[in-house]
């Protein structure tokens, strides 16, 4: 199964720096504008869509869910959610930049390793 080899730990620290960098642009975002702030509000958009798709793939990796109602685009349509496959939908997709690779053996040596 894809979740039996996701690095847990390198997920874990994306989420701690995602928090981190959400942080730093939530203080930005609430002080004064002395300018437009779109950038900055659409980089908190994909830092918090990025951070719900680590967290599925966490929750997913230990059999639970982490959104536990439809997105509002499926509620406002009044259209079905799947909650299974929603939640199974992003955690394969997220879980492939977390996938860990076999470690190279004397058999299959590693990529721009000179061969004597």
């Amino acid at each position: 199964m894809l979740f039996d080899r996701i690095d847990l730990r390198q997920v874990r620290r994306d989420v701690a720096s995602a928090a981190a960098a959400s942080l730093a642009l939530k203080k930005v975002l609430r002080a004064r504008w002395a300018r437009p702030m779109g950038d900055e509000q659409r980089a908190l958009a994909r830092l918090q869509r990025r951070m719900t798709e680590l967290f599925v793939l966490l929750a997913r990796a230990r059999g639970r869910f982490h959104v536990s109602a439809p997105p509002r685009a499926l509620r406002d349509a009044g259209a079905v959610w799947d909650r299974e496959a929603y939640h199974a939908r992003i955690a394969e997709r997220t879980a492939l930049d977390y996938t860990l690779h076999d470690e190279p053996t004397e058999a299959a040596p590693a990529l721009g390793a000179v061969m004597p």
